[in-house]
């Protein structure tokens, strides 16, 4: 499932409708999408997940991305530099807690995350992640007419280059996608 939704929103991100243009200097802006569209046909062909998970390593770029659920809540980032998986990490939120200071959200939380867990790095390919080591923080995050925003203690910042998706009471994001040939 978490490699499912990965993929998902990572091919999601390079064809995101909405894109707040701040934070300039991020990583993340100076990534372009991806210009086609996510493959509908794998959802009916059931083909194994490790066909899909090699998929990933073909295209490189970085990828920070969470979940809010009643059943499963974290953040997690991977990257690749195209021919290899450098980084997969994910922090698993402890508690959840919606907040309502953030005046351009209608959705946003505040997730106390665990510790870092690993499942694949290369080298040292974790290091370049947005935020660092969130081991045992709060990491705030929230959505409002489609643009992620999140507070990392100086107050709400929209995060341009995003996808955001709202479902019932599930909420999803992604930031980054493909690296450029001058990333």
């Amino acid at each position: 499932m978490r490699a499912l939704t990965l993929t998902a929103l990572f091919f999601a991100t390079g064809c995101s409708s909405k894109s707040a243009d701040t934070d300039a200097g991020a990583w993340w802006d100076s990534t372009s999408g991806t210009s086609g569209e996510a493959d509908d046909e794998d959802d009916e062909d059931d083909e194994d997940d490790e066909d899909d998970e090699d998929d990933e390593d073909d295209e490189a770029g970085r990828f920070f991305w969470g979940e809010v659920s009643d059943d499963f809540s974290a953040v997690g980032y991977f990257s690749s530099d195209g021919s290899s998986l450098l980084c997969d990490e994910e922090y698993a939120a402890i508690t959840v807690e919606a907040v309502s200071d953030c005046d351009a959200c209608s959705t946003a939380y505040a997730l106390v995350l665990g510790a870092r867990e690993v499942y694949e790095e290369l080298d040292t390919g974790c290091s370049d992640s947005p935020y660092g080591d969130l081991s045992n923080t709060t990491f705030r995050v929230g959505e409002g007419s489609g643009v992620l925003y999140i507070d990392r203690g100086s107050g709400w910042s929209a995060i341009g280059d995003s996808t955001v998706e709202v479902e019932g009471s599930s909420f999803f994001f992604g930031v980054g996608g493909a690296d450029d040939e001058d990333a």
